[in-house]
């Protein structure tokens, strides 16, 4: 079995875990961005326009492979522009901040909603927008200073859910329940379409689509299933004998992390992940939000509950929240970051640099980017895999 897009990290990992200390304290990002973005133009949405909610909130933040944050958000158009279905003139802004947290690049694209746009990047930098029910994508790496041409790539409406595998090559649309159109990109944009049995996906990797379920009381397993992205067939069972709770996130088409751990497809643990929680810092609400694409660094979510009481099913409210990025191999938390509270938790965006030693959190209006240090390589004594 090949193993790719940075799995040699994980196995890296094993000879390092034991040794590692049972706890890491927390410790600030080397340095840490604060851009408001009401300077940009950007204002507070609606709760909702008309029919909006039941709009599908797409991918909002990125980093590309030389750190530059993109953010975007849909901001009132020009008081001249026509306004169509009850709705003012609307623009979908995408806006990217180089490695000293200066605005590079301003794009303005026409859209006819607030909540259904977002961005990607595929694994050569190009953008990939979706506004306006379609789904677009630069013909080239944007510089600063380009004139963008744009090809459209698919629609993508009402309904439409975008994913993104981890590696950036496949982008999959949830057209419908039961169908789906996905874009291998790798150079060229190869596209195929299929039906889902099962419906939307819980997530991608590079060549399948998964769906979790739960299985049969009183000791409820996850139950795994994946299928053939652009080869559909019937989903097959992954052999993970695990208690259920939490979302699986695939990482390649070999590894997927559910909860605090790794397996490969044919069920092996492959690692634990201790990530380490404070007392209040709430486990229902707290967890992985992102992974960097060699594999080895996870950006967490962390959120600090009180007046909690699981008996008398009260579940508290949120205090305060921060992100840090866990590092698999040192098995150690870096760079932690508070930021403000949200009062709705799909306002909050998170990213993570290809390589790790950047993160990115969008929340209200705010950008916060924080560096860290960059992942030294596992000594040749220490990187021996299974």
């Amino acid at each position: 079995m090949v193993l790719r897009n940075g799995s040699a990290w994980l196995f890296a990992a094993l000879a390092l875990i034991f040794a590692a200390p049972a706890f890491y304290p927390q410790s600030a990002p080397a340095r840490v961005l604060r851009i408001q973005l009401a300077q940009y133009d950007w204002v507070q949405p609606p709760k909702y326009w008309n029919s909006e909610h039941v709009r599908t909130q797409q991918n909002r933040l990125t980093i590309d492979s030389q750190g530059r944050v993109l953010v975007s958000f849909t901001e009132r158009g020009p008081s001249d522009e026509f306004a169509a279905q009850g709705h003012p003139s609307l623009r979908f802004r995408i806006l990217r901040f180089d490695a000293d947290g200066k605005l590079d690049l301003s794009l303005s694209l026409p859209t006819d909603n607030w909540w259904g746009n977002g961005i990607f990047l595929d694994p050569q930098g190009r953008i990939i927008a979706i506004t306006d029910e379609k789904v677009q994508m630069s013909q080239l790496p944007v510089e600063s200073g380009d004139q963008v041409a744009w090809k459209v790539l698919t629609v993508c409406g009402t309904n439409c859910k975008a994913y993104q595998s981890v590696d950036r090559r496949t982008l999959l649309l949830s057209v419908t329940v039961f169908n789906y159109s996905a874009f291998a990109i790798d150079g060229t944009v190869t596209q195929c379409a299929g039906a889902a049995p099962f419906g939307p996906p819980d997530g991608i990797s590079e060549h399948f689509m998964y769906r979790q379920d739960i299985g049969v009381p009183p000791q409820p397993l996850l139950v795994l299933s994946r299928q053939s992205i652009c080869h559909p067939g019937q989903p097959v069972a992954l052999p993970i004998r695990t208690q259920a709770g939490g979302m699986v996130l695939p990482l390649n088409d070999n590894l997927y992390r559910f909860r605090q751990a790794i397996y490969r497809d044919d069920g092996t643990l492959v690692q634990k992940l201790n990530l380490h929680f404070a007392k209040d810092e709430a486990d229902d609400s707290s967890g992985i939000v992102g992974v960097s694409q060699n594999l080895r660094r996870f950006i967490v979510l962390a959120v600090t509950k009180k007046g909690r009481h699981e008996w008398l099913d009260m579940p508290g409210h949120v205090t305060a929240e921060r992100a840090f990025v866990y590092d698999a191999v040192t098995n150690q938390e870096i760079g932690s970051l508070p930021f403000p509270i949200s009062g709705y938790a799909w306002e909050q965006q998170f990213a993570i640099s290809p390589s790790g030693d950047r993160y990115a959190v969008f929340t209200n209006g705010l950008l916060l980017i924080a560096d860290v240090p960059p992942a030294a390589a596992p000594s040749a004594t220490k990187s021996a895999g299974p």
